[in-house]
């Protein structure tokens, strides 16, 4: 059986970890909603848009914390 190569559509970048993965759609698809979150309150809902800069702003937020309990790598 001969190894044939699978076809693609398209050229896709190959990812090695979630970190280039953000980065990637962050430079691609700055102000782009990366996913939105829902708050109720009793009633009423409301729905609050996250573009990738805002996520990677949390994320880093989240980095600087952690760091600053002491978790670490």
């Amino acid at each position: 059986m001969k190894n044939r190569q699978k076809e693609t559509f398209f050229d896709y970048p190959v990812f090695n970890n979630i970190k280039e993965v953000i980065y990637f759609s962050i430079k691609k698809y700055p102000k782009n909603i990366a996913f939105k979150i829902k708050e109720k309150n009793e009633n009423e809902v409301k729905y609050i848009d996250i573009t990738y800069e805002k996520f990677l702003e949390e994320v880093n937020n989240l980095g600087t914390g952690l760091y600053s309990l002491r978790i670490r790598e």
